[in-house]
């Protein structure tokens, strides 16, 4: 079984009045999911995500390694903190993509398709309608407070996932945002870097074949 639960203020879901869209609103939610999930099918489940929802992956496994046999995450928003402040740059993040998502928001759904293709011409057909609709279904309210996704907190998580990890990243130089840096010494650690040539950000779109083949390997290392 695969499930899919949407991240709060997505898919239609309203933000709850007053929280930002930081890592402790997205794993509460997650985790709620995770655990019933589990008491469901009495066993610990691989939990993954791409981007924000793969940060919020590790977040539940941190939380509860005992619910989680293991991670798959696709192309992590990390990068090496140029210090130990926080990140200094929340809200611009924020503001930037408020603007990206709203504007898409104020456009039809052909034309969210037409943007979609003409950025990424070489995602599988069935990828684009779904993508063009889900920013139609993201709740602006999600921009009123800084979204935290964690850039620079990354290091706090290796010491606490006791499960295996398959991190699946795409090139730095095609819009991938995990920092090579931060891949390679999270396989320092021990995490599975499965590292795609010729992919952006999107990595399953951008190579189906190869992150469905990672993907299995999981499942069937976790069976």
């Amino acid at each position: 079984d695969i499930t899919t639960p949407a991240a709060p203020g997505h898919a239609g879901k309203t933000m709850p009045p007053g929280t930002s869209l930081g890592i402790d609103l997205l794993a509460t939610a997650a985790l709620s999911h995770v655990i019933a999930t589990v008491d469901r099918v009495g066993r610990p489940i691989v939990v993954g995500g791409h981007s924000m929802g793969a940060v919020t992956a590790v977040a539940v496994a941190a939380r509860r390694p005992d619910l989680v046999s293991a991670l798959y995450l696709e192309d992590p928003p990390w990068s090496w903190p140029p210090n130990d402040e926080p990140d200094p740059d929340l809200a611009g993040f924020t503001a930037e993509l408020a603007d990206w998502i709203t504007g898409l928001q104020r456009s039809s759904q052909p034309d969210r398709v037409a943007w979609c293709l003409d950025h990424n011409p070489g995602w599988p057909e069935d990828e684009y309608e779904s993508w063009a609709w889900s920013k139609a279904e993201v709740d602006p309210a999600v921009f009123d407070l800084p979204i935290d996704v964690e850039r620079f907190a990354w290091r706090k998580y290796p010491d606490a996932i006791t499960c295996p990890v398959t991190m699946l990243v795409g090139e730095w130089e095609r819009g991938s945002v995990c920092m090579p840096d931060v891949a390679n010494y999270l396989q320092g650690r021990g995490w599975h870097l499965v590292r795609v040539p010729e992919t952006g950000h999107d990595v399953r779109r951008d190579n189906r074949a190869e992150a469905v083949s990672a993907l299995k390997s999981v499942l069937h290392t976790a069976a």
